[in-house]
């Protein structure tokens, strides 16, 4: 389908400049989810070879969007998986949640112990909570870079294994 080029495709379209012979094209093979983490980029020759609307130029930039059959894209992810990925999510809140309320429960037993003026012994609870408040921050850019994906591998070991 080639459109006139008085009217620019819309952004969201599937709509490329050249025909296609689409019963000729090949479904890409579903990726695992290691994949997705090991190679975060996910640049397939289906990418390559896909010709986006646009110029590239200022004025008329190109539109990237999803592939039809994209393995990446989130929307297209069966229901069990966008489910337990919410499951996970929200237990791991909880979990945080619950664990920010342990320390609390042992201030007096830490003042009595160790011989510290409440101010000092509520400082963990102080810490804890800035952390939580700060630490979205720091560690959210550093999220999509691959460093972060094997210093959470590495850091995520138990003691004791082999590294």
């Amino acid at each position: 389908m080639t459109l006139p080029p008085s009217l620019p495709p819309t952004a969201g379209s599937n709509i490329t400049t050249e025909k296609t012979d689409v019963e000729s094209q090949q479904r890409e093979a579903r990726t695992s989810h290691i994949n997705h983490i090991l190679d975060p980029a996910g640049v397939t020759a289906a990418v390559l070879s896909t010709k986006y609307p646009g110029s590239g130029t200022a004025s008329n930039p190109f539109v990237i969007d999803f592939l039809k059959e994209d393995p990446r894209d989130a929307l297209q992810f069966p229901r069990w998986k966008k489910w337990t990925i919410t499951i996970l999510q929200a237990f791991a809140t909880l979990a945080v949640a619950l664990v920010s309320t342990a320390y609390s429960g042992g201030v007096f037993e830490v003042i009595r112990s160790f011989h510290v003026s409440t101010t000092v012994a509520i400082l963990g609870i102080s810490l804890f909570v800035l952390g939580f408040a700060i630490g979205p921050l720091l560690w959210a850019p550093l999220s999509g870079s691959f460093l972060f994906y094997l210093a959470a591998l590495r850091f995520s070991r138990q003691p004791g294994s082999k590294s």
